[in-house]
């Protein structure tokens, strides 16, 4: 298996020893051993066949035929996440920038993307950084309004090359709904004839 990162461009060379000399070709296209990929976007399986004819002076020509396989994975970045909130009887997927609970809830956010290899997750919010896809509130209250942003981040590593980071994100806001209530009336003093 060979690992690659989707829209790389490579050559993928055919050698095989005989005598005579052998000839190429990958799958049903003839060839001269040499295979050019080019902005690769899926996996693939390929097979290189080399062949020669020997022909002897006294005799039969007898032909032998080998051939090789192989799989390319293409490795790729995490797609944007979805966002997905829960309040254990409810699941909602999150399109919406801002999103408005009611104080007290529990609620779950959970993140999700796909990623060749799998995403990690990290939730950012309030300068507090949290590892793992859910987050979750039990009793959320006014101080857990603001931004939260979901980071989904992958590490591909070509089979040759070089390691490249891969990341998506997406973010949301919570707005917490709570009911009014009246500010203290106290009893203040004042002086006849000032202005209030």
């Amino acid at each position: 298996m060979i690992d690659v990162v989707a829209g790389d461009s490579f050559l993928i060379h055919c050698n095989a020893a005989g005598n005579p000399i052998p000839t190429y070709k990958w799958d049903s296209n003839e060839g001269n051993g040499i295979l050019k990929i080019t902005s690769v976007t899926s996996d693939i399986n390929k097979t290189c066949h080399a062949k020669n004819i020997m022909e002897e002076t006294v005799g039969e020509s007898r032909t032998v035929s080998t051939s090789a396989s192989f799989f390319i994975r293409v490795l790729h970045a995490p797609y944007i996440p979805t966002i997905t909130i829960s309040n254990g009887t409810r699941q909602l997927n999150i399109t919406a920038a801002t999103i408005q609970l009611r104080e007290t809830d529990n609620i779950n956010m959970t993140c999700f993307s796909e990623g060749k290899p799998l995403p990690k997750y990290t939730w950012d919010s309030h300068n507090d950084q949290i590892q793992g896809r859910k987050r979750q509130f039990t009793n959320i209250n006014r101080k857990d309004a603001g931004n939260y942003t979901c980071y989904a981040s992958n590490l591909m590593k070509r089979t040759f090359g070089d390691t490249e980071q891969g990341m998506n994100v997406s973010s949301l806001f919570l707005d917490i709904m709570y009911p009014s209530t009246l500010l203290s009336q106290d009893d203040i003093s004042i002086l006849e004839g000032s202005d209030l």
